[in-house]
């Protein structure tokens, strides 16, 4: 009967002991400690974690398809596809493997694997928009920007307030030579985007003032077609180019007016502005060809 006992302990510490190796390596834990990972920007720990799911469990799609995000976020692109490779081959309708496949061919140039890709993840799933904006990139990038330009229109009417949207469309007019469309395009991207304005108490006062940036220290401020010559896209001036004398300036304070309470001010300023000829070199005007 001892003896019998010390085997029956024996065998439950064999059997707790077991618990805590499954314990160790359930699954998830590792996926989700790989998935806080990457989301955190700690890509190489992201690895280690879908490293060990991709041995405990061979056939789940995902594991492979975060680790090839997590190799592409460290420039491992070879790795990467290799991960898409085996997640559309465990999951031939799995949308995002295809996405992010194409997306990584076309950053080896490789545009007509990359196109067949994002045609496949838009044939899976035709909802989702940013497959457009994929695609669109991927023209631009093969200079397909007529295409392009179809594909941002589609991205754009249902995200309206993607600044990179814009940018993109406007990059892809300027190549086509429609430079109105992308300026336009380039002040849509300056206005939604937060970093480029609204950052601080100066581009406040620049928003009041008209402005909606600055490149290079020369603040932008759209203005109406019609202000300009006509043919003239836009102009580029210094301000000594312009001389704006005050020609007469004339205030009186009334201190008991009919009907208001308080002084009231009347007042009339007159001004002019032009430019000197020895100053005109200090003005540049872009025209249409």
């Amino acid at each position: 009967m001892h003896k019998l006992l010390k085997y029956l302990l024996v065998f439950l510490l064999l059997g707790a002991g077991s618990g805590k190796l499954c314990a160790q390596y359930d699954k998830d834990v590792f996926f989700f400690r790989g998935r806080q990972a990457l989301a955190d920007g700690k890509y190489s720990l992201a690895i280690e974690n879908f490293n060990v799911l991709s041995q405990l469990d061979t056939t789940d799609y995902w594991t492979f398809f975060f680790r090839g995000i997590a190799k592409y976020n460290l420039g491992d692109l070879r790795g990467a596809k290799r991960d898409f490779d085996r997640s559309v081959r465990l999951n031939p309708v799995f949308t995002s493997g295809y996405h992010y496949r194409g997306i990584t061919e076309s950053r080896f140039g490789n545009y007509e694997q990359a196109l067949a890709d994002l045609q496949q993840a838009i044939d899976l799933r035709p909802g989702y928009v940013g497959l457009y904006f994929s695609r669109g990139v991927t023209y631009f990038l093969s200079q397909q920007f007529d295409k392009a330009v179809t594909d941002f229109d589609r991205y754009i009417r249902k995200e309206p307030k993607d600044p990179s949207a814009f940018l993109n469309r406007g990059a892809s007019y300027l190549f086509l030579g429609d430079t109105l469309r992308a300026l336009d395009d380039y002040n849509k991207a300056i206005k939604l985007d937060n970093s480029f304005i609204k950052a601080s108490d100066n581009a406040q006062n620049m928003l009041i003032s008209g402005s909606v940036g600055t490149v290079d220290g020369v603040n932008i401020i759209p203005v109406p077609a019609s202000y300009l010559p006509s043919g003239v896209e836009f102009i580029l001036t210094h301000p000594v180019a312009t001389v704006s004398p005050v020609k007469l300036e004339q205030y009186r304070v009334h201190t008991d007016a009919p009907g208001i309470s308080g002084s009231l001010v009347e007042g009339r300023i007159r001004y002019d502005a032009f430019v000197l000829n020895n100053k005109k070199g200090a003005i540049y005007v872009h025209k249409n060809a």
